[in-house]
Formats: C-alpha cells, sequence, structure tokens
C-alpha cells in the first residue's frame, strides 16, 4: 500500500509549553488508525497539525492528497443536513456544479439520505453527529482526520456509527479517549 501521510519527529509548541514531543507515524491509503490517547494529550492538536492548522515546531510531515478534519465540534451551521453539507463544499470552493452528486453520495453513505431535508434541531446527537462526518465525506479527501467523533453517543448509537464511518472512508485517522471505540478494528 502507498503511504498517504508519514510523520517523522513532529513537535509542537503553542504559547512557550510543548504540546507534542517526537511523534511518529504512517499511514497507508486504504487503512484507518485509531490513535487512543487520554483527554488533554494532544491528540486534537496532533490533528490540526496534520491537517495543516498548525505549524510544527520540528519534525516533518509528509502528506499525499487532500486532507479534510472533522473537529470535535460538531455544530451545524444550517437548518437542514443538505443545507450543511452545501455550505461546506462553498467553503472549500468546490464548483456549484459538483454539490448534488457529492451530497447525494455523502448521505447516503452516512446513511441520512432520508433525513437530508429534515431540521438539524429535531435530529437526535448521533444524527447530528451523522451530518457532521458526512460533511467532511463530501469534500472527497484522500485522507479523513476525524477528531472524537464518537465521543458522547451512547454505545449501540456508538456503534452504528463507527460502522458506518468504517464504510464512509477508506483512509483515515481516528482519534479516541475511550478505550471502548478503539477495541475494535475500524
Amino acid at each position: 500500500m502507498t503511504t498517504v501521510l508519514r510523520v517523522s519527529g513532529l513537535h509542537v509548541q503553542r504559547g512557550g509549553r510543548e504540546d507534542l514531543a517526537g511523534v511518529d507515524l504512517e499511514l497507508r491509503a486504504g487503512e484507518t488508525l485509531t490513535l487512543f490517547a487520554p483527554a488533554r494529550a494532544g491528540k486534537s492538536t496532533l490533528l490540526a497539525t496534520l491537517a495543516g492548522l498548525i505549524g510544527p515546531s520540528a519534525g516533518t510531515i509528509e502528506r499525499h492528497g487532500r486532507i479534510a478534519l472533522a473537529g470535535q465540534d460538531a455544530s451545524l451551521p444550517r437548518p437542514t443536513p443538505r443545507g450543511c453539507l452545501a455550505l461546506a463544499l462553498a467553503w472549500a470552493h468546490v464548483p456549484s456544479l459538483e454539490h448534488p452528486r457529492r451530497i447525494a453520495a455523502a448521505l447516503a453513505a452516512l446513511k441520512i439520505d432520508a433525513l437530508a431535508d429534515g431540521r438539524v434541531a429535531h435530529m437526535t446527537p448521533g444524527e447530528r453527529r451523522r451530518v457532521h462526518l458526512a460533511r467532511t465525506h463530501a469534500l472527497e479527501a484522500d485522507i479523513v482526520l476525524l477528531d472524537e467523533p464518537f465521543a458522547g453517543l451512547d454505545a449501540p448509537t456508538r456503534e452504528a456509527l463507527i460502522t458506518a464511518t468504517h464504510a464512509a472512508f477508506a483512509t483515515a485517522l481516528i482519534t479516541t479517549s475511550d478505550p471502548l471505540e478503539g477495541a475494535r478494528p475500524l
């Protein structure tokens, strides 16, 4: 398999404090890695750095392909899932002619196509999280970074979302602070 993301000796300093020290990892095309670490260990900082939002203070990051990041905040800025996905595509400067196809594919991949025009305000936390992940899917990235995507969900909802995530994303790095989320392969 082709390596799509390689990190060597990564260090990140912010505010005079070292948030990450000596991180090495490799992600290959078609692979899903789950990174388990306790809260406040730097998982979000790592993903933001891999996505290019934070600059490393040392080390190297090799990216081969487009990266999309789904952060912990699953706020949905539009009243319907379809509207949320359209906004994400507009922000990413995806040509509007591609929006309908990408939106339909993302809604189907995360199994929320029946909810596409429903009100976000009436959705369960699990449905909202699916919409949040569908926004990332619509970007059609080669590498997907998911920050605590299953946090705060009840066990049956979490298991269903783990299964849907595995089916929807071919190459992903997923962080979690819950050892149960990493207990089975994604």
